[in-house]
């Protein structure tokens, strides 16, 4: 088993060893443009070497200064992309103080996190275990347990009570002529019918033994209800004697300033989450700002760009075949000179062109790699992994994880569901926030604001025995501990 602190720390020299090697990969990789781009303005040189020869042979003004000013053009661009390329390398740095300097202060926060929440934790259990010592609380609690166990008894009497009503009513209610009576309110303050239907409703009722029929009915009927009517008063009985227990547990947390401990918990984690929010931009700015400098290693800058244009078209002005056709058949060295210089520079640039394949492309792998442990650290920061109270278990091979990511070799997605899966909290549960007093909801390493790990009741392995504020501890109500 390793710590969230020793994963993330893990982390972290893994990116700043990656973060060397880009460095080192873009120096080469810049080193070896560099060479290509020589090659290129010696081949744009002699090319302008040749073309003013023949310009001086032909009177062709026109090509001369056509050509010139190519060679011109490159060495202004690549005068701009030397200043882009310092003022790349500045930001780099300052990026990278800034992130260091964020880091710090959320490392601060975080620890501050820490110490408040295990005086939380302790503060909150003193807290329990003197309000259970009281007169008032043993008394609010056996009137609490009292009546749920009252009300829970009328329930189930009142469940009772209704199953034997549509056992018992079924022979009522199955003969047509006592329904009918009864539907009709034979008997009763509001029956209603003339003489004659009056006589034979009367002969009816005498038939079937109505009234003592009716008045049984009516007892089955009423008893139910009756009993499910004093159920509920004692539901609401019990309820108003859990919310004074709860309200007696809150007023013991706010005199006792537990409710101002997690007030600070609850400002500290905000701060924790806005640094990491500037952290996550600047380490965007940074990673920008490193896909700029290769962009410029690699020549695929919009300076580069210019002066490649500007010499190409220079170049295309004679193949190697044509300059040393033409150079032969003069009596002057100067343009067998230029056509040695251009073939010498077009073979250079054919030599290069293999090591900077490979340049590249080790350059944007060092760079994927980056971009895959930054992401992961990313992920560890926002779930706040790296705390004093996170652990992974031994089922996870960290080593074999961080290396894959690294590597490539394990997609980012598995590689973090691995990690959630084996990653637990050591703090007991329940002493979160926000959500209920303490707890119950929008837990922070849960999927809520702060990503820290979900808990039940805010008193975490207390003494009291109840579903409320304190957790898995003594109390009995749903309410602030």
């Amino acid at each position: 088993m390793t710590t969230g602190r020793k994963a993330y720390e893990d982390l972290n020299r893994q990116v700043d060893a990656l973060r060397r090697q880009a460095a080192k990969a873009s120096s080469r990789l810049d080193e070896l443009t560099r060479r290509d781009e020589q090659a290129r303005a010696e081949e744009g040189r002699q090319t302008a070497l040749l073309a003013k020869f023949r310009l001086d042979e032909l009177a062709a003004q026109r090509v001369g200064q056509s050509l010139g000013s190519a060679e011109r053009e490159a060495m202004v661009q690549m005068a701009h992309k030397q200043v882009a390329q310092e003022r790349c390398e500045q930001a780099i740095q300052a990026s990278v103080e800034v992130q260091q300097q964020l880091e710090q202060q959320r490392q601060q926060r975080v620890a501050e996190s820490d110490a408040l929440r295990q005086r939380f934790e302790r503060e909150h259990l003193e807290v329990a275990e003197r309000t259970r010592a009281t007169a008032q609380w043993q008394a609010l609690s056996e009137r609490a347990d009292r009546l749920a166990g009252q009300a829970a008894l009328a329930d189930e009497k009142a469940e009772l009570a209704e199953a034997d009503r549509l056992d018992k009513g079924k022979p009522y209610e199955s003969d047509r002529l006592f329904v009918y009576l009864w539907q009709r309110r034979y008997g009763g303050a509001s029956y209603r019918a003339g003489p004659l239907v009056r006589t034979l409703d009367g002969w009816v009722a005498g038939l079937i033994g109505y009234k003592e029929a009716a008045r049984n009915y009516r007892l089955l009927v009423a008893l139910p209800m009756h009993l499910r009517r004093h159920a509920e008063d004692l539901r609401k009985q019990s309820e108003a004697a859990q919310d004074e227990l709860a309200a007696l547990e809150t007023r013991a947390l706010a005199d006792s300033g537990v409710q101002a401990l997690e007030e600070q918990i609850v400002a500290l984690d905000q701060r924790i989450d806005a640094l990491a929010a500037q952290i996550g931009e600047e380490e965007q700015k940074h990673a920008a700002l490193l896909q700029q400098r290769g962009e410029m290693a690699e020549g695929r800058d919009e300076y580069t760009r210019k002066a490649l244009a500007a010499l190409t078209k220079a170049i295309e002005q004679a193949s190697t075949d044509e300059l040393r056709r033409d150079s032969a058949a003069t009596p002057s060295r100067v343009d067998d000179s230029a056509a040695i210089g251009i073939e010498q520079a077009r073979q250079s640039r054919q030599i290069l062109a293999g090591d900077l394949t490979a340049a590249r492309r080790e350059h944007e792998g060092v760079m994927a790699s980056l971009q895959r442990v930054e992401e992961l650290r990313r992920r560890f920061r926002e779930r706040q992994y790296d705390s004093g109270d996170s652990e992974i278990d031994d089922g996870l091979d960290w080593d074999d994880v961080l290396g894959g990511v690294m590597r490539g070799v394990l997609e980012m997605g598995r590689a973090w569901e691995r990690v959630q899966r084996n990653q637990r909290f050591r703090m007991p549960k329940g002493i979160d926030f926000p959500g209920g007093i303490f707890g119950g909801g929008g837990s922070r390493r849960s999927g809520g604001s702060s990503n820290r790990g979900s808990g039940g009741g805010g008193f975490g392995g207390g003494g009291f025995k109840g579903g409320g504020g304190f957790g898995g501890g003594g109390f009995r109500s749903g309410g602030g501990f």
